[in-house]
């Protein structure tokens, strides 16, 4: 269990303290203990926020990770080869699609109102299909395992977990209680 928070507190640490770098790689590891830390932070946050009727917390929190989570997912996208722009570019074509199929969905609705089925439902889920592709397409570049060597973006940064760190403090005291 310690090993559990201690990866949390360190991944979430690296989010935070590269929150506007873009440059560099970010290991898979470290991605996604630091999305499993804001799943865990967002649910106690919502929980509270429910029990105090202050909804607006939620919203806080989230609006905090947009820009370290984006910087972490372009470093994401250089530590398996792929360009910062890619990322940009899938985010933008996920956006325009959900708004597009948002707006033929409302436009669909408002026709049913008069009566009848609406074709426009139809051209809506394909909308939704195309944006739900784009973020699959998205989360796999995300889960791909990293570059093993160097690529043009730098070596390749290996997740830096507490309990490798404290088992070479172990080893060390090890060797000075043999001395």
């Amino acid at each position: 269990m310690k090993d559990f928070i201690d990866n949390l507190t360190v991944s979430t640490k690296d989010l935070f303290t590269n929150f506007f770098n873009i440059n560099g790689r970010l290991s898979r590891a470290g991605y996604w203990w630091a999305f499993l830390a804001y799943i865990i932070i967002s649910m106690v946050v919502s929980a509270i926020s429910n029990l105090a009727n202050m909804d607006i917390i939620p919203s806080i929190l989230a609006l905090a990770y947009i820009i370290p989570f984006y910087c972490a997912a372009v470093r994401r996208y250089h530590d398996v080869g792929k360009s910062g722009w890619m990322y940009f570019g899938i985010c933008v074509a996920s956006g325009i699609l959900s708004i597009i199929a948002f707006m033929i969905t409302i436009a669909a609705f408002a026709a049913t109102m008069f009566g009848g089925f609406s074709p426009m439902f139809l051209i809506a889920f394909l909308f939704w299909i195309a944006s739900l592709a784009v973020q699959i397409f998205n989360y796999y570049i995300l889960t791909r395992p990293s570059d093993k060597e160097a690529n043009q973006y730098g070596n390749p940064v290996p997740f830096a977990t507490v309990k490798a760190s404290s088992a070479s403090d172990s080893e060390e005291e090890d060797d000075e209680e043999d001395d």
